[in-house]
């Protein structure tokens, strides 16, 4: 079969993402509704932001977005797990979802469609050397995946085993290792005042008090991510819209700030440092104090529905390069220092990113982001 041009590429893009548009306009009200109760005035804190939905054979754990589409149907069946499976897995195994009706869940991906060549340096003469960069347009397709509970047969010992895991909590040397690596790889300057918290995004700086300021470490990498996550929001990264119009009205600061809280709490479940729900209320207290003009109505006055999937999905993006980086950079450590202290789940993210890193045939593929060749990945 002939390749496709970069015309038919556009098209076909064009066709996916509409077919996502079309299914998340029908789906947002009803998903919403399941979060917009009283329980949870503060939304990044409904069980669906915290909650490891995971695909059971691969390990890959569902992002923000996915996660609010799949706990439509953990929730409305009861079917008592978050784990999901592809038909084609299922099979696999020797059980059967006959008679079963699959839920969706979005793949993003981009589409190459040429190429360009990077810019001379300044000073430097045009040789005709220049590196052609591939250009990419994004795209998107609906999954079909299944719940575990809707599928019958024996399930296999691999899998009853992920299921029977439990993550013990991690250490206070863990802690540190994951706080120290967020530190080495944030964008941004920090600085130490005392006083408040904050991003400003026209210095490109995070301003936060000295550690101890903060009640305990787990506080204060907890109030860090969530400003390295504004500090991803700056034009020479995400280019937000709602942070670089956070003051000019409510719902632009509502919205930068669901982000950003959603953004940090994805980091902290994917690199499973735990926090309790006493730990919970303190963090989110301390949010409101130091945001003191801060209305929680903000979130249901001015965003819609289809604006918390957004803030999901700008999470998502947000919280990927994060999580990259700091798994990059504990890779590095745990080479030159095996004894590092690394969680279970972090650990075997570095050994599978070591592994994956002295396989020949991935030589020519490009950089592979860790979490993607994990056991615990996002989807």
């Amino acid at each position: 079969m002939a390749a496709l041009t970069a015309k038919q590429k556009k098209e076909y893009a064009g066709d996916s993402n509409q077919k996502v548009s079309d299914f998340l306009t029908e789906r947002v009200e009803k998903i919403f509704a399941k979060i917009d109760d009283g329980e949870y005035k503060n939304i990044w804190n409904h069980p669906v932001f915290s909650m490891p939905y995971k695909n059971l054979a691969s390990g890959t754990m569902y992002n923000l977005e996915n996660s609010l589409l799949l706990q439509d149907s953990a929730f409305e069946k009861d079917y008592g797990t978050s784990y999901y499976l592809t038909a084609k897995q299922g099979f696999a195994e020797g059980l059967s979802n006959k008679g079963e009706k699959s839920h969706c869940i979005i793949k993003r991906f981009g589409v190459p469609v040429g190429y360009a060549k990077d810019q001379q340096e300044q000073g430097l003469e045009n040789n005709g050397e220049a590196k052609a960069k591939a250009i990419y347009i994004p795209a998107a397709k609906l999954t079909a995946v299944f719940n575990i509970a809707q599928f019958t047969g024996e399930l296999p010992e691999k899998f009853k085993s992920r299921l029977n895991t439990q993550t013990p909590k991690a250490t206070p040397e863990e802690l540190e290792t994951v706080y120290q690596a967020v530190l080495e790889t944030m964008p941004t300057r920090l600085v130490r005042v005392i006083g408040s918290n904050h991003y400003r995004p026209a210095a490109d700086v995070i301003v936060m008090n000295p550690s101890n300021v903060f009640k305990s470490r787990l506080h204060e990498l907890n109030t860090l991510l969530h400003e390295v996550s504004h500090s991803y929001g700056h034009e020479s990264r995400k280019n937000r819209i709602s942070l670089r119009d956070y003051g000019k009205d409510d719902k632009h600061r509502a919205y930068e700030e669901l982000v950003a809280n959603l953004s940090a709490q994805s980091v902290i479940k994917h690199l499973d440092v735990t926090i309790d729900p006493h730990t919970r209320e303190e963090l989110d207290k301390g949010f409101m104090d130091n945001h003191t003009v801060y209305d929680v109505s903000w979130a249901r006055n001015n965003l819609k529905p289809a604006d918390v999937m957004k803030a999901a999905h700008d999470a998502d993006r947000t919280a990927n390069p994060i999580i990259y980086e700091v798994v990059t950079n504990l890779t590095a450590k745990y080479k030159a220092n095996p004894e590092l202290p690394l969680n279970p789940t972090i650990k075997e993210m570095v050994i599978a990113r070591i592994s994956s890193e002295s396989k020949p045939e991935l030589e020519n593929e490009g950089p592979k982001k860790p979490y993607k060749k994990s056991n615990y990945k996002r989807t």
